[in-house]
């Protein structure tokens, strides 16, 4: 399935991102950041999805980490 998201934040082992839908913990996704053309889509997995109100809105912040990862 894909989802759009927006990317918060990357770096740190980690991924932070809004989606519109929620996470399924352990689900395996790639995240390709379209401004940074020259950087490969990294696959992660979901380890944390929690409800936000964002801009008067429910969304969910995924917290994901890259493939091969340390928890």
């Amino acid at each position: 399935m894909m989802r759009d998201v927006l990317v918060e934040s990357a770096g740190d082992g980690e991924v932070i991102a809004l989606s519109r839908e929620p996470g399924v913990l352990g689900e395996v996704v790639t995240v390709d950041v379209p401004a940074e053309r020259t950087a490969p889509p990294v696959h992660v997995r979901v380890v944390e999805s929690e409800p936000v109100v964002a801009n008067g809105t429910v969304r969910h912040r995924l917290r994901m980490e890259p493939i091969g990862a340390q928890s």
